[in-house]
């Protein structure tokens, strides 16, 4: 199977156990542009192809410059999605853990990190990742009593 990177932004709506929300897709080739929509999202998931050795250096730099971001808040919580993980010859967790030196990150924001391993080719992981999402919504309808959106 192949897949195609994101080029641009791609705007997706949906709903899951009567919550909807709407998910912002934004392609690395619109790295300049990430912060802008850093200020109004709910949450961050941030999807790394595991299968791309290549690029998860550059990966975790644009993810540092993310949490960096004066625009992103520190109270948003961070889902960082390792995606392929059917692919053979994937990063597993670990190698990626240690790449990307996620504990030194864990440790230095304030934000509620989540790492999921994930196939969206499979389905692993998918449910998980639907869980967070809705428990983001109904946590921020909770503090806000607003129907809030979440973009990743």
């Amino acid at each position: 199977m192949s897949t195609e990177p994101t080029v641009g932004v791609e705007i997706d709506k949906m709903t899951y156990r009567g919550v909807t929300f709407v998910m912002r897709e934004v392609g690395s080739a619109m790295m300049s542009t990430w912060e802008s929509y850093c200020s109004n999202c709910a949450a961050l998931m941030y999807v790394i192809d595991a299968s791309n050795k290549a690029q998860v250096s550059t990966a975790a730099i644009q993810f540092l410059n993310i949490l960096r971001s004066s625009k992103f808040h520190e109270s948003k919580p961070i889902m960082l999605i390792l995606n392929k993980q059917d692919v053979r010859h994937c990063m597993s967790r670990l190698d990626l853990a240690s790449l990307m030196r996620l504990n030194d990150i864990t440790k230095t924001v304030r934000n509620d990190v989540h790492i999921l391993e994930t196939s969206a080719y499979t389905g692993r992981g998918v449910s998980e990742l639907l869980g967070f999402t809705t428990k983001v919504v109904f946590t921020l309808q909770k503090i806000y009593g607003l129907q809030q959106q979440l973009h990743h």
